[in-house]
């Protein structure tokens, strides 16, 4: 356990590493506090599609390692001159690649989730966000009888 532990530690160290100033690579933008529109438009838009396509690779290997575990799981087990059934083999293999993509995807997602969260974090991100459903959880006061109530506040912005 300690080994997995420290493993990601070090995966994750990396990732953070090769991802300094990734807006200076990615769109040319030398201050991320400072973008204007059409830049910020250029760096939500490559950190969208970094989330995107590594959140459907990743549902791809986990779909892999189910369909895997399914296959070993309905197929003959018997070993015949220690070799196990093709079943057993393609199942094995199944398995095996879903668990390489998801090792591959699923940092590059957390890459991209981490950009996201920068760019919301960026002092002007209400005056440069565009094109969004913002759905989020509020507790509402009534000022009359002074009861809290949990409700949900949305905005478009377009």
């Amino acid at each position: 356990m300690k080994q997995v532990l420290l493993l990601f530690i070090v995966i994750f160290s990396f990732v953070n590493f090769a991802d300094a100033q990734w807006y200076n690579r990615t769109c040319g933008v030398s201050e991320i506090n400072n973008c204007t529109l059409s830049e910020y438009k250029c760096l939500w838009e490559d950190a969208s599609n970094i989330v995107h396509r590594n959140g459907i690779a990743a549902v791809i290997g986990t779909s892999c390692i189910v369909a895997g575990g399914i296959v070993v799981a309905l197929s003959d087990k018997s070993t015949f001159l220690g070799f196990y059934s093709t079943g057993v083999m393609i199942g094995g293999l199944v398995i095996s690649g879903g668990i390489i993509v998801d090792c591959i995807s699923l940092p590059i997602l957390l890459v991209g989730a981490n950009r996201k969260a920068q760019l919301r974090e960026t002092p002007n991100y209400e005056a440069l966000n565009f094109r969004t459903l913002n759905i989020s959880p509020t507790i509402n006061r009534s000022q009359f009888n002074n009861t809290y109530s949990l409700g949900l506040s949305a905005y478009l912005r377009f």
